[in-house]
């Protein structure tokens, strides 16, 4: 699971980015659950609104043109640049 905390951490004006391999970069892959397809990731982002999680929702792209917005909380780095819904 990759929480906001694990890669950077924010003071009252900046973000100071922790550890830049755990960083869901732009143009990064997705991959769905099965495994089977994927999204590009386009930069875009928001907190997560669920209570407690201090994930990012990322706006991915996917294949088929849908635009989903997962949360950074439930991703797992698979490769360099690419991650998995788990």
């Amino acid at each position: 699971m990759v929480k906001i905390d694990d890669y950077w951490h924010k003071d009252e004006f900046n973000i100071h980015i922790k550890d830049p391999d755990m960083l869901v970069k732009p143009g990064s892959r997705i991959v769905d659950r099965e495994g089977t397809t994927y999204g590009i990731t386009t930069g875009d982002w928001h907190s997560c609104r669920m209570e407690g999680c201090n994930g990012l929702r990322l706006t991915v792209k996917w294949q088929d043109g849908k635009t989903t917005f997962p949360c950074s909380a439930g991703l797992k780095k698979i490769g360099p640049n690419i991650w998995k819904i788990i």
